[in-house]
């Protein structure tokens, strides 16, 4: 009897909890309507983003590697982002490519694939400093936590240099050949839209990014001024 009153009594609850949970729905005996939210879908929480592109323009004689960025104005509000395992390779007695970006905080990855040894070093980091790369296969990594370029020399073949530019945003790009960039991903939000090259680096305007939509921002510079 005990047993058959435990599921008498259960059978009480359950009942009597499904009748409140319908005087709640329908307003019964002066209980206020309680609507049911819809889950959101996870397209609905995706953040917003979009494409910066341009074209850019230094007027310069010599020829020099250029790095655009957009560098959020507010960095608290932005996700952090993954980090990379960036590979500079060769296969003879030069490095491809010769210049790279890199986020503060990526690792690269130095692969040699020919039969010369080298011993780079890097002003920027220290002469006194010195990172073997034997013949074959062996490789070594470093990780960089600043922004800035770092200029790495061979002290066995001084003809040999490679430039890596640390960015201490994620979004960033190289112009091409024709000197037009491309920086996707751009959460909406206001930014400042700077350079770095050898011949001219700083801040350029202010970007507003906002929504699903392409944003262009043209640059024509010369070596003797920052911006335009």
């Amino acid at each position: 009897m005990r047993g058959g009153r435990s599921l008498v009594a259960h059978g009480r609850s359950v009942w009597c909890g499904w009748l409140v949970s319908v005087a709640v729905l329908v307003g019964c005996g002066g209980v206020a309507f309680v609507p049911v939210a819809e889950p959101e879908s996870l397209g609905d929480r995706s953040p917003e983003v979009s494409t910066v592109q341009g074209s850019f323009q230094l007027d310069t004689r010599v020829p020099t590697p250029v790095v655009v960025m957009l560098e959020p104005l507010a960095r608290g509000t932005l996700p952090p982002t993954p980090r990379r395992v960036i590979r500079i390779t060769s296969s003879t007695d030069l490095f491809n490519p010769q210049f790279v970006v890199a986020d503060t905080g990526d690792t690269l990855v130095f692969v040699n694939g020919g039969n010369l040894e080298h011993e780079f070093f890097s002003p920027e980091i220290g002469m006194d400093v010195s990172y073997p790369l034997g013949a074959g296969s062996e490789f070594w990594s470093l990780n960089f936590l600043g922004a800035g370029v770092r200029t790495f020399f061979c002290r066995l073949h001084h003809d040999e240099t490679f430039s890596v530019y640390v960015s201490d945003t994620p979004f960033h790009a190289v112009p091409n050949k024709d000197g037009h960039y491309v920086i996707g991903e751009v959460p909406e939000g206001a930014y400042r839209l700077t350079l770095w090259s050898r011949a001219a680096e700083g801040t350029i305007r202010r970007v507003q990014v906002s929504g699903r939509r392409q944003v262009f921002e043209n640059i024509r510079l010369n070596s003797s001024r920052s911006g335009t």
